[in-house]
């Protein structure tokens, strides 16, 4: 690893409480007076993380270096975090080409990489907007497909890779180059099935390689279908575009989508929404798109009910087994016996 750069914000050395931003992480820390007052009168530290144990220049005292070591030793573990073991229980790994995006429909207005960004978490500016320059990825960071390629090889296991949990693949603002080089390692990484999801499926014919030809055999086109006026419309372009694999990313359903054309679409998964502000869906409309799924014989994923869920009108609480709300409405064991039948999580069979 390179020489890392930690910039140090203290909030007054009376609280004992900062932060500390390493490159485009940032992390927080419980500060004892004595550090506080400490990096108050300095700047920056450079840590060379060459060695394990780690090497600390300006040489600092103990504590700041033991302090140091752990806020990197938490970073590396959060990028590791961000790429592998994700927590959408449809994928493997995650892997973004770059961070940021500007909101372009209804699904946006509650998006979580919007706030993880506007935390600023990653970096000390936003990357969402129209004309705001995206946050690109390191070097290390673009190593990790190859890793994962190597392993699934070896392991003769085929991993899926969603692309991208924080940004658009098809965004027109990408960073200059990074597109072109997501699809250099996706042709490195025949082991990998790349599930390539956008809100801009208008872009798609504009920024696929050059041989892309019938589509690359470890691709999945996808787009998000999250109502009738915005989704629907998505699925007609989709559907004209050569690809292995073509899915539908219903989530967050936001309304009955009444009847479905799913011709030529292998795979649909569905989910309510998340996170603060989430608004409801009804089972009702799963139970209406896993109909038309079954009779058109598309593979379908129940991946949650979201935070709100209601059945005909009303809410539905889904509870741990400590009694506390299951917010996600993930954990399929939770839901009451009479949903069962929604507890479906198929996944389309492979073309190759």
């Amino acid at each position: 690893m390179a020489d890392s750069i930690f910039n140090f914000t203290s909030c007054g050395t009376t609280t004992g409480f900062g932060s500390i931003r390493a490159k485009n992480y940032s992390a927080p820390v419980d500060l004892s007076p004595n550090f506080s007052q400490s990096i108050n009168h300095t700047k920056a530290i450079v840590i060379n993380a060459d060695k394990v144990n780690g090497i600390f220049k300006p040489y600092a005292s103990a504590t700041i270096q033991d302090q140091l070591f752990q806020v990197l030793s938490l970073v590396e573990r959060k990028e590791r975090h961000f790429l592998e073991n994700t927590k959408i229980n449809w994928a493997k790994n995650t892997f973004n080409p770059w961070q940021g995006c500007t909101n372009c429909s209804d699904g946006c207005d509650h998006c979580y990489a919007e706030t993880q960004d506007n935390r600023m978490l990653h970096d000390t500016v936003t990357h969402w907007g129209k004309g705001v320059e995206r946050r690109t990825m390191s070097e290390q960071y673009w190593k990790n497909p190859l890793a994962w390629n190597r392993k699934a090889e070896r392991d003769s296991i085929r991993p899926r890779v969603f692309c991208a949990s924080t940004a658009d693949w098809a965004d027109s603002e990408a960073p200059a180059g990074q597109r072109e080089r997501l699809w250099e390692t996706i042709r490195a990484t025949p082991n990998l099935d790349w599930l390539l999801l956008t809100k801009r499926p208008k872009n798609i014919r504009k920024y696929l390689p050059r041989d892309w030809g019938e589509g690359y055999p470890n691709v999945w086109l996808g787009v998000s279908v999250e109502n009738k006026k915005q989704g629907l419309p998505r699925i007609d372009v989709l559907r004209g575009i050569p690809a292995v694999i073509r899915f539908l990313s219903i989530e967050p359903l936001l309304e009955d989508l009444g009847a479905l054309d799913l011709n030529q679409i292998h795979w649909a998964i569905i989910g309510g929404e998340t996170g603060p502000g989430a608004r409801s869906l009804d089972t009702a409309w799963i139970k209406s798109i896993l109909r038309q799924c079954k009779e058109q014989k598309v593979a379908a994923w129940v991946k949650q009910l979201g935070r709100v869920p209601e059945e005909n009108g009303i809410k539905l609480r889904i509870l741990k087994e400590d009694g506390k709300r299951d917010y996600k409405g993930e954990d399929t064991s939770l839901w009451p016996p009479h949903l069962n039948k929604l507890v479906v999580r198929k996944l389309p069979k492979p073309v190759r």
